[in-house]
């Protein structure tokens, strides 16, 4: 059986590799998940926006109807005034007709502020639509780059696994265990490098006679004492002259 060290380093390369895909496609799947609880926050402001128009037309529906009755008991007074004879009938429809003339410059004085309103909440739902729109472009185009990669990824996937796959074969199941164990415990970090004596998980010196271990390339799996990873020197050979 090949140096199961040797093996063990090439077989934390390939989960790496598999992980930095698995994890790009992760942030994909957030910032995509991010955009479109933004959106449905701009649809709900837009909702809030329309709520708002329709409560000013309406508004708008009476002012226009307190206008057109008004301005009909004008129109009626003044044909009753031609035939009006007594004095006291004929300051009645004056009054009634003042009256109505202050309801209907009143109305219009609504009218235009309930217009500009309007007009104001017409531009801010024009603005929340563009903003909707700006970010549905950008999940589109997350999204079309995320099915473009993930074809790009399970091609690599599938042949990373299947040069993983020649690797677990020459392991025991009992140190594949262990490996699995520590990847597991360790974000993914099993086997690592040991740099002037320093184990590169925790960056903690080991004692040296487990460095003259290490390089002497026995087949013994030497495990940091701080961080439990599996520990190998640089200059070992690479994985695939393990095999």
């Amino acid at each position: 059986m090949s140096n199961p060290l040797l093996i063990l380093a090439g077989m934390q390369k390939i989960d790496l590799v598999i992980k930095a895909m698995d994890d790009e496609a992760k942030a994909y799947e957030k910032k995509i998940a991010g955009l479109c609880t933004e959106l449905e926050r701009v649809k709900s402001l837009i909702a809030v926006v329309d709520k708002e128009l329709e409560g000013i037309s309406t508004l708008l529906g009476e002012v226009n109807t307190r206008i057109t009755q008004s301005n009909d008991r004008i129109k009626k007074n003044e044909e009753r005034i031609r035939s009006v004879s007594g004095n006291k009938e004929l300051k009645a429809l004056n009054k009634e007709t003042s009256t109505a003339s202050k309801i209907i410059r009143q109305a219009e004085k609504d009218a235009a502020d309930l217009n500009s309103r309007k007009v104001e909440q017409g531009l801010l739902r024009e603005a929340r639509e563009l903003e909707a729109e700006g970010i549905t472009s950008e999940i589109e185009s997350l999204r079309a780059e995320l099915a473009e990669k993930a074809l790009k990824w399970q091609e690599a996937l599938d042949g990373k696994k299947a040069e993983r796959e020649v690797l677990r074969a020459n392991l025991s199941d009992s140190m594949y265990g262990v490996y699995e164990r520590i990847r597991e415990n360790r974000q993914g970090m099993a086997v690592v490098p040991l740099r002037q004596e320093a184990c590169q998980g925790c960056y903690m010196h080991i004692p040296t006679q487990l460095y003259v271990k290490l390089r002497r390339g026995d087949e013994e799996i030497i495990r940091c004492p701080h961080c439990d990873r599996i520990l190998y020197v640089e200059d070992t050979p690479s994985p695939e002259e393990a095999l």
